[in-house]
C-alpha cells in the first residue's frame, strides 16, 4: 500500500471510532439508566457466580465486588457521557 492511501485508512478508522465513542457518549449523556441497569446486572451476576462456586478471574475479585458496589447512579453515567462528548469534539474540532 502506498503510503497516500494508507494515511487515509487510518484516517477512516479514526474517524469511525470517534463516530462510535461519540454516539454512545450521547447516550449515556440522554439515557444513563441503561448504563447504570446493566452496570447492576453485570454486577450481581458476577458475583452470584462467584458465591456459586465460580473461579476469580483476579486476585480477590469476589471481595472486591462485595466491597464496592456497581456504578448504579445515573448522574455517573450522565457525567461520564458528557464528558466523553466533550473530549470527541474537541478531538474532532481540532484536528480538523
Amino acid at each position: 500500500m502506498s503510503e497516500v492511501s494508507e494515511c487515509g485508512v487510518k484516517g477512516g478508522i479514526d474517524m469511525a471510532f470517534k463516530i462510535i465513542v461519540l454516539t454512545v457518549a450521547t447516550l449515556m449523556l440522554v439515557w444513563p439508566q441503561l448504563f447504570a441497569r446493566w452496570s447492576q446486572r453485570r454486577h450481581a451476576e458476577r458475583l452470584d457466580a462467584l458465591r456459586a462456586g465460580g473461579e476469580e478471574q483476579f486476585f480477590e475479585e469476589r471481595r472486591s465486588l462485595e466491597a464496592y458496589p456497581a456504578l448504579s447512579k445515573p448522574n455517573l453515567w450522565r457525567l461520564l457521557g458528557g464528558a466523553l462528548v466533550l473530549v470527541i469534539l474537541a478531538n474532532l474540532i481540532l484536528r480538523s
